[in-house]
């Protein structure tokens, strides 16, 4: 039997995942191989973060830390990375985004009025 949903009901899901934010949904379709610890470290490093030390101990488990840092589903049984560890954290954020573009633009003067 195939359930087919009337529009009241697409509508209702529509809405429920408008709730969560983009870069706060699971990307099905991504592996947590796609996440870099290398990245991840030198982000940590960078911003001079306790995370750095413990993610260099090997008695701590990779999806632990991205779990701390929130990147990736709360659940261990289906790991999956959110949009967000994609983004800063994947050598290759193009295969999941692929028209996202990000425009700097520098103000010399200052912003304007």
């Amino acid at each position: 039997m195939i359930f087919i949903p009337s529009d009241d009901e697409i509508k209702e899901l529509y809405s429920l995942s408008a709730r969560i934010p983009f870069d706060d949904r699971i990307r099905h379709e991504a592996d947590m191989d796609d996440l870099s610890i290398t990245l991840i470290q030198g982000y940590l490093r960078e911003i001079n973060s306790s995370l750095y030390e413990e993610s260099k101990d090997p008695q701590k488990s990779f999806m632990e830390l991205c779990s701390n840092l929130n990147i990736v589903s709360e659940l261990p049984e289906y790991a999956k990375p959110k949009n967000v560890g994609l983004m800063f954290f994947c050598f290759e954020p193009q295969k999941y985004f692929p028209y996202a573009q990000i425009d700097v633009v520098h103000f010399p003067d200052g912003a304007g009025v």
